[in-house]
């Protein structure tokens, strides 16, 4: 008895522990999310199956658009379909593929675990962290 008692704590554990963040979803992510650091802004606009992700750093900057599907573990999973460079030329490309952990909590969504075709440490370090509603 006591075996099936932790059991069952356990797996409510695990059914509910995440309860605080929402699951990525193309409504509730929906809008622009921004993140600033030293001289750079970055952010990410998402709309239904879209993302366009923007890096500036004073008048230079590039943009990314991209086709995405958010996963039910909180990955998203995307494509680049462009590269628009203004004095910032980023390491990927067109047709890179691209993965990202994602948490939607109170009013901000965590990036983490960047992964694609040609993610650098670098990329990771300016893309992972907490963004804010625009």
């Amino acid at each position: 008895m006591a075996r099936m008692f932790a059991f069952a704590s356990l797996f409510a554990t695990l059914c509910f522990a995440n309860l605080g963040a929402a699951e990525p979803t193309s409504k509730n992510l929906q809008g622009t999310w921004v993140k600033s650091f030293d001289d750079f802004k970055l952010e990410l606009t998402f709309t239904d199956n879209k993302l366009n992700i923007s890096l500036a750093k004073g008048d230079a900057k590039f943009q990314l658009d991209t086709d995405y599907s958010a996963g039910r573990d909180g990955t998203i999973f995307g494509r680049i379909i462009a590269v628009k460079e203004e004095g910032i030329t980023p390491a990927t490309e067109k047709g890179d593929l691209y993965s990202m952990a994602i948490d939607v909590q109170d009013g901000k969504v965590i990036v983490k675990d960047l992964k694609g075709t040609n993610t650098s440490d670098d990329a990771k370090k300016l893309v992972e962290g907490e963004y804010k509603k625009k």
